[in-house]
């Protein structure tokens, strides 16, 4: 068996270790999966919440997440016949519409009305500092938003 021989030449080992070097730069810029401010997955997730981290935001009053919380967003309706619409805004921003549906009740010739509608993936993470609130177009006080605190 013939021995074999191998050389490197100096300008392709400087520009593979360029690429490396680039690459390596650039997977440590990227954000890992799950940073993202709405993302729920990236907070410790809580099955069952003690009843002291409940919170129901009400229509006209606006909510500050507390420092050291995440507010975990889990619902958003009204509290009465519902308006087809209910908003939440977070900074002042639209960031989620609630529609509703209505069905025909089994026999009995009545409407049955879904006033609260689940927030999907367990919910949307809010950080502290952010000022949630619930707008309906109708006006009125009916718009609600329900969820929990978690610790940062």
């Amino acid at each position: 068996m013939k021995p074999l021989h191998l050389t490197v030449h100096p300008s392709s080992a400087l520009v593979g270790m360029a690429l490396i070097v680039l690459v390596w730069v650039t997977a440590a810029a990227m954000p890992t999966q799950g940073s993202s401010t709405r993302d729920v997955s990236a907070i410790e997730l809580v099955n069952d919440p003690h009843p002291r981290d409940f919170v129901r935001i009400s229509e006209g009053q606006p909510y500050v997440v507390p420092l050291g919380k995440i507010l975990v967003v889990t619902g958003l309706g009204t509290s009465t016949n519902p308006t087809n619409l209910t908003y939440l805004r977070v900074d002042g921003a639209d960031e989620l519409t609630a529609m509703y549906v209505f069905t025909s009740g089994s026999g009995s010739g009545l409407n049955m009305v879904l006033s609260v509608q689940e927030i999907s993936s367990g919910g949307m993470a809010l950080q502290a500092g952010q000022t949630v609130t619930v707008y309906t177009p109708s006006g009125g006080t009916n718009g609600r938003a329900w969820g929990h605190l978690v610790d940062a």
